[in-house]
């Protein structure tokens, strides 16, 4: 077993939500490396301009905020009423746990 330490400036957090943060972040990660991959097909965008740039950035972001939070209410939905849905392979998927949109 390995050791890391979790360090933050909150000093309202117990140590058990700084951990719950710090292994949620993974699914935030992988939303961007979504975002950054070949699995979206979209056609190259070359842009020049800075402004541009950085507003395609903030459509990137906020549709990935919205896609994430419609998965969220899906997920939430399916396990109040106790629901299942098929994954990619076919296989009943339950809880928000069990299911991996970037994949």
């Amino acid at each position: 077993m390995g050791l890391f330490i979790i360090a933050s400036n909150d000093i309202s957090l117990s140590p058990e939500e700084m951990l719950k943060y710090c292994k949620g972040q993974d699914q935030v990660e992988k939303g961007f490396s979504f975002l950054k991959g070949d699995t979206l097909s979209v056609s190259k965008v070359y842009l020049k301009n800075k402004a541009r740039i950085v507003a395609l950035t903030m459509i990137m972001v906020l549709c990935l905020m919205i896609y994430s939070i419609a998965e969220w209410k899906s997920r939430t939905k399916l396990e109040e009423e106790n629901e299942t849905v098929q994954d990619q392979k076919g296989k009943p998927k339950k809880t928000y746990d069990d299911m991996d949109i970037f994949q």
